[in-house]
């Protein structure tokens, strides 16, 4: 859409009087705008999305930790009796890996026979007891503030080394500033909204219209919200469009070859917008190559962990909840990034040609 637009205003320049030409650069406009707008609220959509399941990712670690304080009393009570607990050790097992997909936590079995399970070196269980998580923070992707992730009941603890697939989702909703991937994004296009309206609106008013006069503004944004939401077009008709210099006369369009230049120039939207691509394809490249490596060593712990299910499978299972969390981190950000990039290419049609 970017190459499109430009491309108009070159066509309007050759064609100065062309009334076909001068509407093709305001319906461009008006399309470039509704791209901009699209890849924001797609963004946005999928911010929430991670929010939301960001929610119950918590929930589930909450009731699975419940669950395994639960196990753990009853193995501790088997063990005490001098049975063999070993299908409620498996269902604790399970259970275990379940949270530390999820979490990132890590685990110590106990001389009592009990699995205690920590997130930021504090016990989630501990014994036949289990602490609650919880998670606060901005509702969308316009409010301010960052995702805490802190301990029940009253979050006066904060956890703040979470793994796992929620350290993931923590990671992808961070702000842009510590490096969240969808809130960056989302503030590329505001930039790019707002570096496109500036300038093309400061070579719009430096050309007169068909009538001889003094070019207005051409995008507009709208105040107190986000730009790439905000971004219309005000010219309505090919008289609006300031197409020549002022002397030139009625065929002149130096103005609109000069506008279709804008893109083009030194910091200007094309250069903006690359940068973000590349970038993005940076990030892929580099959380593409941190899942394969950590996957390489969870799926060896799996297969440890299950050669002795069924028997005793604590050590195993204590190998495998440390090294799977690091991959499941680095596959949530890696899938944010993906979608990140799907936005930018296949559905906003900034890029490419």
């Amino acid at each position: 859409q970017l190459s499109e637009f430009w491309a108009s205003w070159q066509d309007l320049a050759n064609r100065p009087d062309s009334t076909a030409a001068a509407a093709a650069v305001i319906t461009h406009a008006q399309a470039l705008a509704g791209r901009i707008a699209d890849g924001y609220r797609s963004v946005s959509d999928q911010w929430a999305s991670v929010r939301s399941t960001a929610d119950m990712t918590v929930s589930q670690i909450n009731v699975a930790a419940a669950q395994i304080a639960d196990l753990n009393g009853a193995i501790r009570d088997s063990i005490g009796a001098g049975g063999a607990p070993n299908e409620l050790i498996d269902r604790r097992n399970l259970l275990a890996q379940n949270v530390a997909r999820l979490s990132g936590a890590t685990a110590a079995v106990e001389a009592d026979g009990t699995l205690t399970l920590r997130i930021d070196g504090n016990a989630l269980v501990s014994g036949s007891e289990a602490r609650a998580l919880m998670l606060s923070g901005p509702p969308s992707i316009e409010s301010t503030g960052s995702m805490v992730l802190a301990w029940g009941p009253d979050g006066a603890l904060v956890v703040d080394a979470a793994g796992g697939e929620l350290g993931g989702q923590l990671s992808v909703l961070a702000p842009a500033a510590d490096g969240g991937v969808l809130s960056g994004l989302a503030g590329d296009f505001n930039a790019l909204a707002t570096a496109l309206a500036d300038a093309v609106n400061a070579q719009h008013r430096a050309g007169v219209t068909s009538s001889g006069a003094l070019g207005g503004d051409f995008f507009s944004l709208t105040p107190g919200g986000p730009a790439a939401l905000g971004l219309g077009v005000i010219p309505t008709g090919t008289t609006d469009l300031a197409i020549g210099l002022a002397g030139g006369g009625p065929l002149d369009g130096s103005n609109a070859d000069a506008l279709s230049d804008v893109g083009a120039r030194p910091g200007g939207p094309n250069g903006l917008w690359s940068d973000v691509v590349a970038r993005l394809a940076v990030s892929t490249a580099s959380e593409a190559g941190r899942a394969s490596r950590a996957d390489a060593g969870a799926t060896a712990a799996v297969v440890a962990q299950q050669s002795v299910a069924g028997v005793d499978g604590d050590e195993e299972t204590v190998n495998l909840l440390t090294l799977q969390t690091s991959y499941q981190a680095a596959a949530r950000v890696l899938t944010a990034v993906d979608e990140a990039l799907d936005v930018l290419i296949n559905r906003t049609g900034l890029v490419g040609r």
